[in-house]
């Protein structure tokens, strides 16, 4: 969800027991248009609340509608909407405050498994939007925080591949890609960012998740051309619920190199391993282990 042109400071506070939601791949975020004029593109069916947003031929191309934008807004509501078809995210909300999403259903998938980022959700330099009683069924992100999201309220994962995540690209050697994607080698920071009271239900690897080398799972490659992002001052507290989990652990700190990461901390956590004995385990490298407090414990 970082990008080299995000190369500023995010702030980010998530906070909640969750209303319902998602059911959701999570990738990575690679762009598209807010452009007013094609920020709706959707045919309504009168008196069943549904949005068509007719978009599914856009997903191959590099410039993209969204689905329903909302910028400058101060106080107001969302409610009782049903979404399909986005060629790119499906809702995009900037520069926004008291904002609540109620009772919005989003059914959406990739064409031919490739590059929709069909987001449920991206939010920019917004503070207090309320999100609840929602479901997303999507190719993408369920809910995607861009820089200076703060006060994000009730985002509970249901069936998600992954719950808490921060994730960035590595350095320009590694050559990573993903899903057709590629990058890596921007410079940036990522800073102050509390996830605070997560719910993740029936989650199919990880509760919460920091990954250092976006794209490339060669671990002596990512090592050799670490990510040149700074990932500072991440709070994960009273992260709960339960997971499949992966690699022996409900949740995992990766990070290539000893300086990428600094003050990573885990308290409070609660999460259940659904197959296998690493309830509370979490697989780390390169991170402070003394910052993860019991009950979570680190393997490496």
């Amino acid at each position: 969800m970082l990008l080299t042109y995000f190369a500023a400071l995010l702030a980010l506070t998530v906070l909640a027991p969750l209303g319902s939601a998602a059911r959701a791949k999570c990738c990575p975020v690679t762009g598209g248009t807010t452009d007013d004029s094609k920020a709706i593109l959707a045919a309504v069916t009168p008196g069943k609340g549904t949005i068509d947003i007719n978009g599914t031929s856009f997903q191959t191309q590099p410039n993209r509608p969204v689905g329903l934008a909302i910028t400058g807004l101060n106080v107001g509501s969302v409610t009782g909407l049903n979404l399909k078809n986005s060629g790119l995210w499906y809702n995009w909300i900037s520069f926004s405050k008291n904002v609540a999403y109620d009772n919005i259903n989003i059914v959406g998938v990739r064409l031919n498994g490739t590059g929709a980022n069909t987001d449920g959700w991206d939010i920019y330099n917004s503070d207090h939007i309320t999100i609840k009683n929602s479901l997303v069924i999507n190719g993408d992100d369920c809910i995607s925080f861009k820089p200076n999201s703060t006060n994000i309220f009730d985002v509970t994962c249901t069936n998600c591949q992954h719950g808490a995540r921060i994730k960035v690209w590595p350095g320009s050697g590694a050559g990573a890609t993903s899903d057709g994607l590629s990058g890596g080698g921007g410079s940036g920071l990522v800073k102050n960012i509390t996830f605070d009271g997560v719910t993740v239900k029936g989650g199919d690897q990880d509760a919460l998740l920091v990954t250092g080398c976006y794209g490339q799972p060669n671990v002596t490659i990512c090592k050799g051309s670490p990510t040149t992002f700074k990932i500072q001052d991440v709070f994960f507290k009273r992260v709960t619920g339960d997971v499949k989990g992966k690699d022996q652990a409900v949740g995992r700190i990766i990070c290539p190199s000893g300086t990428t990461c600094t003050n990573i901390n885990v308290l409070g956590l609660n999460v259940t391993s659904l197959t296998g004995n690493y309830t509370n385990q979490l697989l780390c490298d390169n991170i402070d282990t003394n910052k993860i407090l019991a009950p979570a414990t680190c393997h490496v």
